[in-house]
């Protein structure tokens, strides 16, 4: 152990040269993973595409009134 230890510290500046490319190339491959790992297929006009559609529709409606909000929530406490 004493023997790796001298060696790191000897050549402690091309190790860090490594570390840091090593840390950049890292960096670059991750930023570019994300389309490679995507599992998006869509046949366009197929049910499941339109299904999709709706659910994107439904995912973002409107906000509630506050008429609403006293219905289901009961109370105005927790109006916002």
């Amino acid at each position: 152990m004493a023997r790796w230890t001298r060696s790191v510290i000897r050549h402690r500046r091309p190790i860090i040269a490594c570390w840091l490319v090593l840390f950049v190339v890292g960096g670059a491959a991750a930023a570019n993973l994300g389309d490679l790992l995507s599992n998006r297929f869509s046949v366009p006009g197929s049910d499941s595409e339109r299904g999709l559609d709706l659910l994107k529709d439904k995912r973002n409606p409107a906000p509630l009134s506050q008429e609403a909000r006293d219905n289901l929530f009961g109370s105005k406490q927790f109006a916002r």
